[in-house]
C-alpha cells in the first residue's frame, strides 16, 4: 500500500477546518475594523457582520458536532442565509416609513454584491476554504 497519495489527499479534520474557520474570521475583523475607523454606515458593515457571524457559528458548530465536517459548505450557506436576514429584520424594525424600508431592500443587493467580491478574494487566497466552501 503506497502512503504517500494518501498524505496528500486526505480530507481535512475538523481541527484544521476550525484553524481556517479563525483565520477568516481574523481577516474580516481586520478588515472591518479599518472601515469603522474610515465609516461606520457603509454596506461593507454589514457583510463584515454577515461573514464574521457566520465563520464564529460555523466553528461553534463544528467544536460541538465534528461530523458536520462532511455538510460544512450548505451549513455555510444556510448561516449566511439566515445573517442576512438577520441584518434585514433589525433594520426594518428600527426604520419604519415606507422610505427606510425602499433604501433598506435596495440595499441588499449591493451588500450581496460586496459579500460575493470578498468571498471570491478570500477563496483567491485560500484554496483550502475554496475547497471546503463552494
Amino acid at each position: 500500500m503506497n502512503i504517500i497519495p494518501r498524505l496528500f489527499n486526505r480530507e481535512p479534520n475538523a481541527l484544521q477546518v476550525s484553524d481556517w474557520l479563525k483565520n477568516m474570521q481574523d481577516a474580516f475583523v481586520e478588515r472591518a475594523s479599518g472601515l469603522v475607523d474610515r465609516n461606520t454606515s457603509s454596506p461593507d458593515m454589514l457583510v463584515f457582520f454577515t461573514m464574521t457571524s457566520c465563520t464564529i457559528s460555523m466553528d461553534n458548530i463544528l467544536h460541538h458536532s465534528p461530523s458536520i465536517l462532511s455538510s460544512i459548505g450548505p451549513v455555510f450557506r444556510e448561516l449566511r442565509a439566515y445573517y442576512e436576514c438577520l441584518w434585514q429584520l433589525v433594520l426594518l424594525g428600527k426604520y419604519t416609513s415606507q422610505s427606510d424600508n425602499d433604501k433598506i431592500s435596495k440595499l441588499y443587493a449591493d451588500v450581496e454584491l460586496r459579500t460575493d467580491r470578498n468571498i471570491q478574494a478570500l477563496f483567491s487566497t485560500n484554496q483550502n476554504i475554496k475547497r471546503l466552501l463552494v
